[in-house]
C-alpha cells in the first residue's frame, strides 16, 4: 500500500448458499514515511538531523556521504561532523522493523562548505560596441546566489544573476568579468580578464621573448604631427617600458622582462587601446 494514503474496502461473506450482501465501506489510513529534518547548508563543526516521527518498536540506521562523519545518535536524532571537502553531500536513514526488515528513506541533500569555484567561459578579446555572451561552468553545487559584475569599460546588458550574462564594451582597455557565488559559509569568485579593442593595432609575435612589433591598423588614425605613445605594464599596472614614435610601426625590446603576462597600452591623442602580451622564456 502507498504511504500516507486512505484506502477503502468492503466485505462479502461466501457460503454454500451463496454470497452475502456487501458490507458498508470501511477505510484504512496508511502512515506517512518519516523524513529527515535538518539544515541544508553545513559549514564546519557538528550538525544534528532527526526523523519527524517513527512507529514505536522500530529503530533507525543512519548513513552519510564521505564528506561527513557520523558521530553519535540518540532516539530519533543523529549528529554528523563536517570533514570536507566542499561540495554536495547527503544524510540517509533506514527504519528497521522488529522483524528485521529495512526500509531506506529518501536522502536529505546538503551543501557542504562554501560554494565550489566555477569557470567563466567566453571571449577574452572583444571589440567595443558589441555584445558578448558569457557563461559559468563547473560543479552544480556552486550555483548558489550567483551574481555577475564587471569593471570599466565593460557593462552588463540584462539580468546579472543566473549562469549566463551578456556583456557590452563601451571603450578600449582591459576589464574584468566576475562571477560570485555565496552562501552562509562564505563565497567564491571566478574572474576573467577581457581585452577591449576600439583603436586597432597589432602586436607580434605573441608570445615573444625578444623584439615586439607594434603596428597601427588604420593609417587614417595616425596624425603625423603627434607622437604615438606606447606603454608596457605588468599585471599590477606597474610601468615597465615607455616609448614615443611617429608613423604606424615601432618595435620594443622585451628580452629584459621576466616571463609573464603584460599589458600594452597605445595612446593616440586622447584615444587609448590596450592588449595583452605574453613574454615567454628566452
Amino acid at each position: 500500500m502507498i504511504p500516507n494514503t486512505t484506502s477503502y474496502f468492503n466485505v462479502i461473506a461466501l457460503s454454500n448458499v451463496g454470497p452475502s450482501d456487501r458490507s458498508s465501506n470501511a477505510s484504512v489510513q496508511t502512515l506517512a514515511l518519516p523524513h529527515i529534518e535538518g539544515l541544508s547548508t553545513l559549514c564546519t563543526g557538528n550538525y544534528t538531523f532527526s526523523l519527524n516521527n517513527l512507529v514505536a518498536g522500530y529503530s533507525i540506521s543512519w548513513n552519510n556521504s564521505p564528506n561527513l562523519l557520523y558521530t553519535s545518535s540518540s532516539g530519533l536524532s543523529a549528529s554528523f561532523k563536517v570533514i570536507g571537502p566542499s561540495g554536495t553531500g547527503y544524510i540517509n536513514a533506514s527504519i528497521i522493523a522488529p522483524s528485521g526488515q529495512s526500509l531506506k528513506l529518501a536522502n536529505k541533500s546538503v551543501q557542504i562548505g562554501e560554494p565550489c569555484l566555477l569557470t567563466i567561459i567566453g571571449d577574452s578579446e572583444i571589440e567595443c560596441g558589441c555584445h558578448y555572451f558569457y557563461s559559468a561552468h563547473g560543479d552544480p553545487c556552486s550555483i548558489i546566489n550567483p551574481q555577475w559584475s564587471v569593471t570599466e569599460p565593460l557593462s552588463i546588458i540584462g539580468p546579472s544573476n543566473g549562469t549566463h550574462c551578456m556583456v557590452q564594451a563601451s571603450g578600449s582597455g582591459m576589464g574584468w568579468i566576475y562571477y560570485t557565488m555565496s552562501n552562509i559559509c562564505g563565497s567564491q569568485r571566478a574572474e576573467l580578464l577581457v581585452e577591449v579593442n576600439c583603436m586597432g593595432f597589432k602586436s607580434y609575435p605573441n608570445p615573444t621573448s625578444n623584439i615586439l612589433t607594434i603596428e597601427i591598423d588604420n593609417e587614417e588614425e595616425v596624425n603625423q604631427d603627434k607622437l604615438i605613445e606606447v606603454r608596457i605594464y605588468d599585471k599590477l599596472m606597474m610601468l615597465k617600458k615607455h616609448k614615443k614614435f611617429a608613423g604606424t610601426k615601432t618595435t620594443l625590446n622585451m628580452s629584459d622582462l621576466k616571463p609573464d603576462v603584460y599589458i600594452i597600452q597605445v595612446k593616440i591623442g586622447d584615444e587609448i587601446s590596450e592588449k595583452k602580451i605574453i613574454v615567454s622564456d628566452k
